[in-house]
Parts: C-alpha cells; structure tokens; sequence
C-alpha cells in the first residue's frame, strides 16, 4: 500500500513477549510531532485503543504483510 488514507484499515505487528500479534487498526487522519519524527495516529478496529506509528513502522508493516508461497514447512 502506497497511500494510506482516513479510515483505511491496516494490518499492524506488535512483539509481546515474544509473540507476534496482528491487530487491525483505522487511519485517523491525524498526526503529531514528537521528538523531530512525525506520528500517524490509527485506532485498534476492535478495541480502540489509540496507537501512533511513524512512516518507518507503517513501511515495515506492509512488508511484513507481504504474504509468499511455500508447499512445505520443513522443521
């Protein structure tokens, strides 16, 4: 995704402890500035909660959904 615009629906990654959680989260069409970096502020689809997350984060978000082909999972 290139563009992101108010209410689209992106695919964020937390790490809790070690696990990796995928939560929906809507464009609020808001920003702020903090510390000299530019935050875009998204609300969880099912929770709410408010989450910023700078260019960088939403770059690694969409690489991270990326999803690839694979027939088998060796282990």
């Amino acid at each position: 995704m290139e563009n992101i615009n108010i209410d689209d629906v992106i695919k964020a990654i937390f790490n809790i402890n070690g696990t990796t959680i995928w939560v929906s989260c809507s464009y609020t069409g808001q920003y702020s500035e903090y510390n000299g970096e530019t935050m875009y502020w998204f609300i969880n689809t099912k929770t709410d909660t408010e989450y910023p997350f700078t260019k960088k984060q939403l770059v690694a978000f969409a690489e991270a959904n990326e999803r690839h082909d694979l027939d088998t999972i060796e282990f």
